[in-house]
């Protein structure tokens, strides 16, 4: 996982917290800049000057910056900033859904012939998926037509709609 160590000075990468089951994280970049409690909100930059992120959180299990932090890439904070302006409220897709990655174990304990997309574990009563007919034991192998390789995608996708918005899943199989 990326929390093995800090990325050496300078550099970041990106970072997926639903290996963490930190619900609502998703596609953060971690970077070693100073990042402290009460200072969030600073511009993430390239070498280039160009803003690729907004400073946000920290990794701080004593309460103070380890130099592990994390900004929210510059395309998703534009999206959130423009709902706020159209909207005054930002809504996340939610599909209604939980899950985990799919892996050649699960494939073989439910026979599945499929290596990789979303394994649905449990649909939510009176949930968009539910509505559709989406059920536990599914694997979701593309959205709206593009592939997709893991659950943290899935949820990351969906997560850049408004409520209310259409999806086409694609089910791959179902035990």
């Amino acid at each position: 996982m990326v929390l093995d160590k800090p990325p050496p000075p300078g550099l970041f990468q990106r970072w997926d917290a639903a290996g963490f089951n930190l619900e609502g994280l998703e596609n953060f970049i971690q970077t070693d800049a100073s990042i402290n409690r009460g200072n969030s909100g600073g511009a993430l930059l390239n070498l280039n000057g160009e803003l690729i992120g907004i400073n946000t959180a920290i990794l701080a299990p004593g309460g103070g910056s380890i130099g592990i932090g994390f900004a929210i890439p510059s395309n998703m904070a534009q999206t959130l900033a423009q709902q706020l302006i159209q909207f005054g409220e930002i809504k996340r897709g939610l599909l209604g859904i939980k899950g985990t990655e799919m892996t050649a174990d699960i494939a073989k304990a439910f026979k599945l012939n499929v290596q990789r997309g979303a394994f649905v574990s449990e649909v939510l009563p009176n949930s968009g998926s539910a509505k559709a007919g989406v059920k536990s034991g599914d694997v979701i192998i593309s959205l709206n037509g593009k592939q997709l390789n893991s659950f943290a995608e899935l949820r990351s996708r969906i997560a850049h709609h408004r409520t209310g918005h259409e999806s086409e899943a694609g089910p791959a199989a179902r035990w």
